[in-house]
């Protein structure tokens, strides 16, 4: 039997020319000479101890690449051992990137720009999530900022702090940089052996041209510190274009203030926002539906309703505050999605390829033209993970329905019922007369045994509501003295007790969830700009609108801000968001759809790409947003 053969987490010696190292695992570019001159000594006396880790090689077929341990497979290669001990694992570049990096975090001897690629491996593994990230690192939250500002250097700057050329101080003050003027100043820095503070004294002197100010400039006008304030005023136009301002603590306040406030309204309408230095280079992608890095249309338009969907704001010299709306932080289902979408593609081309060409450039079928809400089209994708608001607006949503269902529905009140008292009996009294309460059940013909997880419970509930309701009745009766009460606080949806039981008693009573309003304050509050233009287009409310108003309304009001928007769609009468439902509030999403409702189950990519006419192929509501 091959190694590879093998299961995953086996443990062997596997030959040391079987075994490569990894430069996108393991952030060690720089050894401490003297520690890996003992670790040689070490394993030469008493060979490796502690198995390395590895995976199969995604490079060279019968290979394994090496996860964590990468001194110790390098010491086994000077030594000329034949083997390694090694534990094999099967993991995608993620998982590994996390084994490697809580193997690295153990070590005593990583220099900071190491521990800036150990920031950066953590921070995509938790998808840029820096409370997890700073937990898993066991850091405070100014170290992590720290580090992910020096994870912006570019290689000539990494290697001149590795090699101690410069010092820390010097990378934190060119990692902003763009890498072509951090190459330029770091050659300036090395040929006149600056200092950290005459280095940053120095570029303190490049003075930012005001009309590049991501703040309002209005007072810059006249002060003193412009450059062209008491020039020519028949020269206005021009010197606007050439006016520099001359005092850098004023104006570094001024767009940190600023900075502060485009990230909070981001984080409004998008859900997340960053700074670009508050994240790594390669921790997003901007969402396109098209193109190499293409998710398709269906998917790009369900992306907003996503967790991990936001914005980054630079914070690059003349650049400041400049966004990158409709990114996607979660780099494993970003290139899931990229891959599925790019084999539908690749299939239909080699299938037939000019018909194929004409069905992926189609338009999208527009909204109907009537003012009542449309049932959205929610089975063809899915974002990663819903929004917890937007789960929590539907749930509790699903639960006014149920209560309504329950009351035209009096023999499932009393199934609930019975259940929740014999669940109070087995939970709070002895054996005996928990077995007793359980016999009641079993002579409804009840199979208690759906008692023992809360994913089957609902099918309980569903039975016993079709027994007799005198028969139910009696039943409860019988065991009222030991009733007792239960809740579920949980904020698991459709995981928890209450939110599983729900849906399946809207589902065993055929409840026309449509008929309830969705789109209302709580759920406007939970979503973002991008995802509430898609529910306004894809319902007809655009359409209503603007035949309410003057053609060309609803895009005027595209470019509102989000509390003018939410006021606007929830006043404007002459539009009933009823039969509407966004992404997570149709039973078929959960798979609960009753026969009336189409089965909104986990997305595929059957429906062929369609046209873009957009800026770098984002949708129209991502632009908007």
């Amino acid at each position: 039997m091959t190694a590879q053969a093998n299961e995953q987490n086996s443990l062997q010696h596997l030959a040391l020319d079987k075994v490569h190292r990894s430069t996108r695992l393991n952030p060690r570019k720089h050894r401490n000479a003297a520690v890996f001159a003992e670790i040689l000594e070490s394993i030469r006396e008493r060979g490796v101890l502690q198995p390395i880790i590895v995976r199969p090689s995604l490079d060279h077929e019968g290979m394994f690449e090496v996860v964590a341990g990468d001194t110790r497979f390098e010491a086994s290669v000077t030594l000329g051992l034949d083997s390694i001990p090694a534990s094999i694992q099967l993991l995608n570049d993620y998982d590994a990137k996390l084994v490697a990096a809580t193997e690295n975090l153990k070590r005593a001897d990583l220099s900071p720009i190491e521990e800036a690629w150990l920031a950066a491996d953590m921070m995509e593994a938790h998808h840029q999530n820096h409370e997890e990230a700073r937990k898993q690192l066991g850091w405070t939250r100014s170290k992590l900022d720290n580090r992910l500002l020096l994870s912006h250097c570019c290689e000539a700057v990494s290697a001149a702090l590795i090699d101690g050329t410069i010092k820390i101080g010097h990378a934190e003050i060119m990692a902003p940089m763009s890498e072509k003027n951090q190459i330029k100043v770091l050659t300036r820095i090395i040929e006149d052996e600056m200092t950290v503070e005459f280095a940053r004294q120095r570029l303190k002197k490049v003075h930012p041209y005001i009309k590049d100010a991501c703040f309002p400039t209005d007072a810059c006008q006249t002060c003193r510190h412009n450059s062209v304030s008491n020039t020519d005023l028949f020269d206005a136009e021009e010197n606007a274009q050439k006016a520099q301002c001359f005092e850098p603590a004023c104006w570094a306040e001024k767009t940190k203030t600023q900075l502060d406030i485009i990230v909070s309204d981001a984080r409004q309408e998008y859900g997340v926002a960053h700074l670009d230095t508050e994240v790594t280079a390669n921790g997003y992608k901007l969402i396109v539906a098209s193109g190499d890095d293409g998710v398709g249309q269906a998917q790009a338009m369900s992306c907003p309703t996503c967790e991990h969907y936001g914005s980054v704001i630079s914070t690059g010299f003349g650049q400041e505050g400049q966004p990158t709306n409709g990114v996607c932080f979660n780099m494993a289902c970003h290139t899931d999605m990229r891959e599925a979408y790019a084999k539908v593609v690749n299939a239909v081309s080699e299938e037939a390829p000019a018909s194929a060409a004409q069905d992926a450039q189609a338009t999208p079928a527009s909204p109907s033209t009537g003012k009542a809400g449309k049932k959205s089209d929610a089975s063809k994708t899915k974002p990663a993970q819903l929004r917890k608001g937007v789960k929590r607006a539907a749930f509790n949503r699903f639960a006014s329905i149920t209560e309504h269902a329950i009351t035209k529905n009096p023999v499932m009140g009393l199934a609930i019922s019975l259940v929740e008292l014999t669940k109070a009996v087995m939970s709070a009294t002895d054996t005996k007369t928990s077995e007793r309460a359980k016999q009641v059940i079993q002579n409804l013909g009840g199979d208690t045994t759906l008692l023992r997880s809360q994913t089957n419970e609902p099918e309980l509930v569903v039975s016993l509501s079709r027994v007799e309701g005198k028969s139910l009745i009696n039943a409860m009766i019988e065991i009222s003295a030991m009733m007792a009460f239960q809740t579920d606080s949980t904020d698991q949806f459709e995981a928890s007790k209450a939110g599983r039981t729900n849906l399946a008693i809207l589902k065993e009573t055929q409840a026309n969830t449509a008929e309830w309003d969705a789109v209302d304050q709580t759920y406007l509050d939970a979503q973002t700009k991008g995802a509430i233009l898609i529910d306004a287009r894809e319902s007809g409310f655009a359409e209503a609108y603007d035949e309410a108003n003057k053609k060309g309304a609803f895009n005027d009001l595209t470019k509102k801000k989000m509390p003018e928007i939410k006021e606007a769609l929830l006043s404007f009468t002459e539009f009933d968001w009823r039969g509407y439902e966004p992404h997570g509030f149709t039973l078929g999403y959960y798979g609960y759809a009753p026969s009336t409702e189409t089965e909104d189950a986990a997305p595929t990519e059957a429906a062929q790409p369609e046209s873009q006419s957009d800026d770098q192929g984002q949708t129209e509501e991502q632009q908007a947003a």
